[in-house]
């Protein structure tokens, strides 16, 4: 199963960006309390394992673990270029509505206005 571990910095010891402090941690496990075990492994370390020493140097503050239920990946660029799509066409309508404007204004100055 797949988890996420929400883990913040408990000192205000970062750069200050936006996020700063702020971690996701993806956990697999194969239930809720491996889950705990790992996260609690990650945070705290394991006395005597160089390999994982834990987070004593910029402590861990706060952490929340939640279940994946479902995970899809996006199709961001698709998005994006959607996104692109709806701009330029918004573009495109105002820009023939400004046309149409000036034509409207010519039009009645010298068709309209001849008469």
């Amino acid at each position: 199963m797949l988890f996420w571990a929400y883990v913040k910095q408990e000192s205000r010891g970062c750069d200050y960006t936006i996020g700063c402090g702020n971690a996701m941690w993806p956990i697999v496990a194969d239930s809720w309390d491996d889950a705990v075990e790992l996260l609690k492994r990650d945070v705290v370390g394991i006395p005597g394992d160089d390999d994982h020493t834990g987070y004593w140097d910029n402590r861990i503050g706060f952490a929340s673990l939640a279940q994946v239920t479902r995970t899809e990946s996006m199709s961001v660029q698709v998005w994006y270029g959607e996104g692109i799509a709806k701009r330029e066409e918004i573009s495109r309508l105002a820009l023939e509505e400004k046309e149409r404007q000036v034509y409207e204004r010519l039009k009645q100055k010298y068709e309209e206005g001849e008469r």
